[in-house]
């Protein structure tokens, strides 16, 4: 797995899915329950990104509020240089 910082988290998370063979669906939302985790100060940092979908293409895809799915490409080109 590449480092993230260089080639984002699409990146990331399409290698995810190609290495495990699953897919995930990214989310626009968040819950009631990511709200009352957030509440908590342990908790504060908390985040709900998607889950992991059953999909043979291993498409990282993203739900939008309004209904869409569109597909989350893995970075093309050059990777991020490092900055330190």
């Amino acid at each position: 797995m590449s480092d993230t910082t260089r080639g984002g988290p699409a990146t990331t998370l399409n290698e995810v899915t190609k290495q495990s063979g699953d897919g995930m669906m990214l989310q626009e939302s968040a819950s009631d329950v990511l709200a009352a985790m957030n509440a908590h100060p342990l908790g504060r940092d908390a985040a709900l990104i998607g889950t992991v979908t059953i999909d043979s293409h291993w498409f990282v895809q993203i739900a939008s509020r309004v209904g869409g799915h569109r597909i989350v490409d893995r970075l093309s080109g050059e990777p991020v240089p490092r900055i330190c």
